[in-house]
């Protein structure tokens, strides 16, 4: 879990980009860092986020934050 920590805190604002131009809904591309909230995820972004926080333990995939960020982008071509 430290090392999602420390992976999230490094992520570039380009590599942000990347990740949720693939998993976030084009109505609903951020204008500002994490956290974001789920329902802004499409269909494929949603089932990934609820697989992660569910192996990661969280209780809720509400807000989308780095840690998650950084198990997506294992998803995300390059």
């Amino acid at each position: 879990m430290q090392l999602l920590l420390d992976q999230g805190a490094k992520l570039s604002s380009s590599q942000i980009t990347r990740i949720t131009q693939l998993f976030i809904q084009p109505d609903f591309q951020p204008q500002r860092p994490p956290p974001y909230l789920h329902v802004w995820f499409n269909d494929i972004g949603k089932v990934l986020v609820n697989m992660i926080s569910y192996i990661l333990g969280f209780n809720t995939s509400e807000y989308v934050d780095e840690t998650i960020l950084v198990m997506l982008s294992m998803f995300a071509p390059g």
